[in-house]
């Protein structure tokens, strides 16, 4: 069989470290000998094109594309607009963070977490904005690093999907992505 390999390309450092501390327990959901993230926010979008052109022609690997909805009204405007600026994207492979990434640091967290870090609980984290997470942060983290890190430690898959929507699409698709590989 062949190494398998997951490209998963996200906005910047908060993604990127999101997906690296999560890249064990990926890997055995999701089927994948390796979890690479990839900020792509600053590199040129030539850069970015040859990337995704270089995955497509490795065996065993395979690549998503996670994006802020950010001031987009939907996912599918979203979408949209990405196919229009990026036109190399393969819109099955896009994955829309509603609203953005710190949504689903927070999405990962149970009660006890919550309590324990003095958070007032989000049963759903699908408005959680960098507003109101930097606003839920307690004063005893100086660093919003600090505070990231700690949220990761806490964090569990089966607790933030049941807590945001897009981070059930994107464990869904992940799993998708299994199922589609290992159907002949």
């Amino acid at each position: 069989m062949a190494y398998r390999r997951l490209f998963i390309l996200v906005e910047g450092s908060d993604d990127e470290r999101f997906v690296f501390a999560l890249s064990e327990p990926l890997k055995a959901i999701a089927g994948y000998d390796h979890i690479q993230p990839y900020a792509y926010a600053n590199a040129p979008t030539k850069k970015v094109e040859g990337l995704i052109r270089s995955i497509r022609n490795m065996e065993g690997a395979e690549y998503v594309y996670c994006t802020d909805l950010n001031d987009s009204p939907c996912i599918q405007a979203k979408k949209r607009k990405l196919q229009d600026s990026k036109g190399f994207l393969d819109a099955s492979r896009i994955i829309v963070v509603v609203p953005e990434i710190e949504a689903w640091y927070v999405a990962g967290l149970n009660d006890q977490a919550f309590q324990a870090l003095g958070i007032r609980p989000q049963n759903c984290t699908d408005d959680v904005t960098k507003e109101v997470f930097n606003h839920l942060k307690p004063r005893r983290f100086r660093l919003r690093l600090d505070f990231t890190q700690e949220l990761l430690k806490h964090f569990q898959i089966r607790t933030a999907r049941q807590h945001n929507r897009s981070f059930d699409y994107f464990m869904g698709k992940l799993e998708q992505l299994r199922t589609q590989r290992e159907t002949p």
